[in-house]
């Protein structure tokens, strides 16, 4: 048998609705050296396996799997590029489709450069299904061109703005992700994770200027939802490895805080999620039931972690509002306790804020021994962007410089 050229991998779980479309848009390529790498989550019932069966008795191309649990599609294609033969691989949600003549685009091109580099960039579309019937609502097309790894800085700027780049809907070679332990899971998990630290380290990056995947809006695993420490293993480890690929360019603090923006605010997106009744997940993508406590806690761990920390203080002051809306939104969930003992988040949230039940309002004026609160909060070690420093400003204008003084061996740790 022929080794494939690409190894597309896809992951199934229960909604079989787009399942025909998607494999149907892999079997009506023009090039047809490809294999198709299947594995079924645990679906509920056995609707989504026999007709996975179907299609794989029909074609010798495509390859099924069977996981005894659903491990979400991060570990699904962990599991499935494990097994991948191709040169390249590329993911295909399972309601989702790849562009007609798409492989032979993304073939020709690298004949065309005469070079296979190790990642290929391509337009993506955006699509809803309006009455029945798909509609491309937008697109993300990034403009040709060929990088190399001086140029990774570059490459990395340009696919942000021009590409959607947290996905692994690109192309990406297979030998070039074994040498780098780029898994998809572990330790760079996911596409965020996954693509982030290959622009990094990749010797060629190729970017194409056509749509060749159509993603659907509207489905996601992971869309409304919380992972659980996402904060470290997604958002801190991009930032991470951004942190590593600037150090040879230290001058250049715009584009360092452009990538610290876009990082962060996905980082901030998925933290509106958390303090919410939104459903939280662990990395397998299964639902965890938290309480009250375990958000404020996750809330702080986020805002306690250096790199993280790093990440956020190029957004300035603008972070104090945006921590200040991710608390007050914590506060409305109704009927939860967020009491925590030894906690500094606990004791800015408790000394500044009055909750009665879905409302929480900042205090007009503070006692002694909640301003004592607040600084203590303020100066504490873990709080490494200094939540509560404005609210600290308002309330000293309200007291006595005799107060003030008082205060002062303290108020000098504030900085």
């Amino acid at each position: 048998m022929e080794i494939p050229f690409f190894s597309i991998i896809m992951c199934t779980y229960n909604d079989d609705s787009f399942l025909d479309e998607a494999i149907g848009s892999v079997l009506t390529q023009s090039y047809e050296n490809w294999e198709l790498l299947i594995l079924d989550n645990s679906t509920c019932g056995n609707h989504v396996w026999e007709k996975l069966c179907q299609y794989s008795e029909k074609d010798d191309r495509i390859h099924i799997m069977r996981s005894e649990k659903n491990v979400g599609w991060a570990k699904g294609a962990s599991i499935c590029l494990s097994k991948a033969k191709g040169s390249y691989m590329t993911f295909l949600a399972a309601d989702d489709k790849i562009v007609p003549g798409a492989l032979d685009c993304i073939y020709d091109e690298c004949q065309r450069q005469e070079v296979f580099p190790d990642l290929v960039f391509i337009g993506i579309g955006g699509e809803t299904v309006n009455h029945g019937k798909r509609v491309i609502e937008s697109a993300i097309i990034p403009k040709s061109c060929l990088y190399r790894a001086k140029d990774s800085m570059y490459a990395m700027y340009d696919i942000m703005e021009g590409a959607y780049y947290n996905s692994f809907a690109h192309y990406e070679r297979i030998e070039f992700l074994r040498e780098n332990n780029i898994d998809f899971f572990e330790p760079y998990y996911a596409d965020s994770g996954g693509m982030t630290h290959a622009i990094t380290c990749a010797n060629s990056i190729m970017t194409v200027d056509r749509m060749l995947y159509v993603l659907r809006l509207d489905t996601s695993q992971t869309k409304g939802h919380y992972l659980w420490g996402s904060y470290d293993y997604i958002h801190g480890q991009q930032w991470r490895d951004i942190r590593k690929m600037m150090e040879s360019h230290t001058e250049q603090e715009d584009t360092l805080q452009y990538f610290a923006l876009r990082i962060g605010w996905n980082l901030l997106e998925g933290m509106k999620s958390l303090c919410s009744i939104a459903t939280v997940r662990d990395k397998y993508m299964n639902d965890m039931e938290v309480s009250g406590q375990d958000r404020l806690l996750e809330l702080e761990r986020v805002l306690s972690d250096a790199d993280v920390a790093d990440m956020l203080s190029w957004f300035k002051e603008m972070i104090y509002d945006k921590v200040e809306a991710l608390i007050e939104q914590l506060l409305a969930i109704p009927d939860r306790d967020f009491y925590v003992e030894q906690s500094w988040l606990w004791d800015y949230i408790d000394s500044v804020y009055i909750k009665q039940g879905t409302n929480a309002d900042k205090r007009e004026s503070l006692s002694e021994t909640q301003f004592a609160r607040l600084l203590d909060s303020v100066i504490h070690p873990d709080n490494l962007l200094k939540i509560g420093i404005t609210d600290l400003a308002g309330y000293m204008e309200q007291m006595t410089d005799q107060q003030i003084q008082s205060y002062m061996p303290k108020l000098l740790q504030v900085t």
